[in-house]
């Protein structure tokens, strides 16, 4: 399953090194018809937000939200956030309930490096 799979990831060198607390919470929860795998916030945005999730003794974080359809084991929507406190952000989404002319369904969205950055349909996987 795939929190076997982050773990794994996470507690191989030279990831495990690079944690803080050299451990990352990741949990599952299971709905009727999907599950999730989240660790830490879902949706960082201002540069002030505290770490959480995996955090690296640098004090960046990353944060993982991932929904998974339990019928046919796909995956449906994700959030992976990468961010430096009081610094730059990067975070790659695909957001189906939400998708809009506006706001698409897959995207990736930076800050901390001037102007804010939405660029749109990134990467379908």
């Amino acid at each position: 399953m795939r929190k076997r799979e982050l773990w794994s990831m996470m507690s191989s060198e030279p990831y495990n090194s690079l944690l803080k607390d050299r451990y990352a919470v990741i949990i599952p929860e299971a709905a009727e018809n999907f599950y999730t795998v989240s660790c830490g916030d879902k949706g960082i945005v201002r540069q002030d937000t505290l770490p959480s999730g995996v955090i690296f003794k640098d004090g960046s974080f990353l944060t993982i939200y991932e929904k998974w359809s339990i019928q046919d084991g796909r995956l449906l929507d994700y959030s992976h956030h990468y961010q430096v406190p009081y610094g730059l952000s990067i975070r790659y989404d695909r957001d189906s309930e939400n998708a809009s002319a506006n706001h698409p369904e897959y995207h990736l969205q930076t800050s901390g490096i001037g102007k804010k950055v939405v660029s749109q349909e990134v990467c379908k996987s």
